[in-house]
């Protein structure tokens, strides 16, 4: 059976050329396969002969699909950023009004004011899906193009002199292939240190060994049904994941009441307001939270991290302003609850399983500031009133889960030593932050005396 995805009528073979034409290729002859594997297949044809006869022409079975067609989003480019001017437009468009009303109306006009500032001083590119090539050096940009040029005088005279030359290019191109690879793995291998950044070392090995995660989700099986769309790919992954933390991941038992007691614990939480924590924020805070940040994809409101940073004085007052009428109203703008939703594919997972995706959440930087200004503020109070059992390391400054294990590791050298036994429980509990019971921690929140309208 032909199905889209395994058929391909513009790919030309080497030799079966037409009679009319002499330079002109011909098509594939036959390309079979049945519609469940073809469902999952797509083909590739490169220019290059690879030492056969024809164009070789790859299929991919269930791998990731090389992003091939559809308009790649516009970014912010930081690189050519003109600072000096975004600070200059952003202070002249903020007015000095007193924030108040809406918080959706106050948030939505602040970030009209920085991006139209950001569209006078920072240019913009377009996301682009080839990858850089880590010894692509002079020498092996003229040797490919050497080879290039073979081929396309090879493909329209098809003389047996030029087919001799193209080969000889190609050998040439091999052997400057492995050269450079070599003297640039070598060099690369040399430039390491004791403070070498363990995110740009495992960089340039993944981009070295080929491994890249641009990649379009492929094809997916549900329920013996082929999904191909695009559009009901992101349908069905989105389903998945809205399925990950309702109320269908609970037992009709852990429902029973849930909603009166929901109410009951936000109650008690709301009896009294805690100065300590609930007090307005304070421009250092504000400061202390964006130096912490790094730049990362923005939201849907385009605003990042970089742009908060260079905004100037009294731009960032007025960011600040915003932050505590948000805070001490207990108001939320709407479009800090949607986020660009991102499925990345887990490992050693099939592809075509809606279920092998874990989520990415591309959330307004804004709001991640706030976040981080909150957590930070609860880490103290948290940390100065003693209220965290000594022994927890996770998400605390200073500690790290290696701590439970070096832990682990004496007590079972100490009970070796002793002639003893060490006995060890781990737990892995199934979906454990999706399913979290938000009311029974706002409730252990208020009774650790974390209490007010912020809470509720």
């Amino acid at each position: 059976m032909m199905a889209d995805g395994i058929i391909e009528f513009n790919c030309s073979t080497h030799l079966n050329r037409s009679n009319n034409a002499i330079t002109r290729w011909s098509l594939i002859d036959h390309s079979i396969a049945s519609a469940d594997i073809a469902s999952k297949c797509c083909t590739q044809m490169t220019m290059d002969l690879l030492g056969s006869d024809h164009t070789v022409i790859f299929t991919h079975y269930n791998n990731q699909v090389p992003r091939t067609s559809g308009e790649l989003p516009l970014r912010w480019n930081l690189n050519r950023a003109g600072w000096t001017e975004f600070a200059r437009s952003a202070g002249a468009s903020l007015d000095g009004s007193v924030v108040e009303g809406n918080i959706n109306d106050v948030f939505s006009e602040f970030n009209q004011y920085v991006i139209n500032a950001a569209s006078r001083a920072i240019p913009m590119k377009r996301n682009h899906t080839k990858h850089a090539i880590p010894w692509w050096n002079e020498d092996f940009a003229r040797a490919v193009r050497r080879k290039k040029a073979a081929f396309l005088r090879m493909k329209h005279t098809f003389d047996v002199e030029d087919i001799i030359e193209l080969k000889r290019r190609r050998s040439e191109c091999r052997k400057t292939i492995l050269a450079t690879k070599r003297e640039s793995s070598r060099s690369f291998c040399d430039s390491l240190n004791h403070r070498s950044n363990l995110k740009k070392v495992w960089n340039v090995v993944h981009s070295m060994s080929g491994k890249h995660t641009n990649f379009k989700i492929p094809n997916l099986s549900v329920s013996d049904r082929i999904i191909t769309d695009d559009t009901d790919k992101a349908n069905v992954i989105a389903t998945k994941f809205q399925q990950a933390s309702s109320t269908l991941q609970y037992t009709n038992a852990s429902m029973f009441n849930r909603p009166q007691l929901n109410t009951i614990l936000l109650q008690k939480a709301d009896r009294y307001d805690n100065l300590e924590i609930n007090v307005s924020f304070t421009i250092l805070e504000l400061n202390v939270a964006l130096a912490t940040k790094k730049n990362s994809s923005p939201g849907g409101d385009m605003m990042n991290y970089a742009m908060f940073k260079h905004l100037d004085p009294d731009s960032k007052c007025k960011m600040l302003e915003i932050i505590n009428f948000s805070w001490l109203s207990g108001q939320i703008p709407e479009s800090w609850k949607h986020a660009i939703i991102i499925p990345i594919l887990k490992n050693c997972k099939e592809t075509s399983d809606p279920n092998s995706y874990r989520p990415i959440s591309l959330t307004n930087h804004f709001c991640k500031v706030i976040e981080t200004m909150i957590s930070s503020r609860l880490s103290w109070y948290l940390k100065s009133k003693k209220l965290l059992d000594t022994s927890q390391c996770g998400f605390r400054r200073g500690r790290r889960a290696l701590d439970h294990v070096l832990g682990l590791h004496d007590s079972v050298n100490k009970a070796i030593h002793n002639g003893r036994s060490a006995v060890a429980v781990f737990l892995d509990i199934k979906k454990a932050y999706d399913t979290v019971w938000r009311g029974v921690v706002i409730h252990k929140l208020s009774n650790l005396g974390v209490k007010g309208c912020k809470i509720s």
